[in-house]
C-alpha cells in the first residue's frame, strides 16, 4: 500500500474534474495547472484515490468557477489507509483511501 505523497504537489491547481468509479471504490480527480511563463499550455495531471471509504465536500456554494487548490495534507494513515485532506479556496475537501497513483 502507497501512502506516500512527498512528490505531490498540487498547490494552485484548478480541480476540473471529480470521477466516481462506483464497482471499485475509486476516486480520480482530473486537475488542471495554471500557465507559467516556462509552459506554453495547461498542464494537466489526474490523482487517482484507490478504494475509498468516504469523499467529503464542505465548500460555499455560492462562489462561481471551478475550486483551487491551497494546500494538501494527510490528517491520518492506518492500517486501512489514510486521510487525505485538500483545501481550495471554497473550503474542504476529505477523501478516506487504502492509496493513491498519480
Amino acid at each position: 500500500m502507497n501512502t506516500d505523497v512527498s512528490g505531490l504537489d498540487l498547490r494552485d491547481a484548478t480541480i476540473v474534474r471529480v470521477i466516481e468509479e462506483t464497482a471499485p471504490g475509486n476516486l480520480t480527480f482530473e486537475l488542471s495547472y495554471p500557465l507559467t511563463e516556462h509552459e506554453p499550455d495547461f498542464k494537466w495531471k489526474s490523482v487517482t484515490f484507490w478504494n475509498c471509504k468516504r469523499y467529503l465536500v464542505e465548500e460555499e456554494s455560492y462562489f462561481f468557477g471551478q475550486p483551487i487548490i491551497k494546500s494538501v495534507e494527510i490528517e491520518e494513515r492506518d492500517s486501512e489507509g489514510m486521510i487525505f485532506r485538500v483545501q481550495t479556496n471554497y473550503g474542504c475537501r476529505e477523501v478516506r483511501c487504502s492509496f493513491i497513483t498519480y
